[in-house]
């Protein structure tokens, strides 16, 4: 289960793993989690409630690289049940 905060509900929501949309490790020990939530915005697994005057910690979900026509992806990124 995962709790992101998500900036168009406000709120943090509680999403299960047939949430996922995509899972990207961009060499780091800890791959990026990206989730639709329940209004369908993305939203990465480890949102938080931003804090005043400050900036996001992560792009926004809808920036992490799609995969590509042809079946091509960017390295080390695995697509999860087809969803877009």
């Amino acid at each position: 289960m995962f709790a992101p905060y998500c900036p168009t509900c406000r709120s943090r929501i509680l999403l299960g793993t047939r949430r996922i949309v995509r899972i990207a490790w961009d060499g780091t020990a800890d791959p990026c989690v990206v989730l639709r939530c329940f209004c369908g915005t993305l939203v990465h697994a480890d949102a938080q409630p931003p804090a005043a005057g400050s900036e996001p910690a992560h792009r926004p979900a809808a920036e992490v690289p799609e995969q590509q026509p042809g079946g091509t992806r960017e390295p080390g990124q695995v697509d999860v049940g087809g969803h877009r």
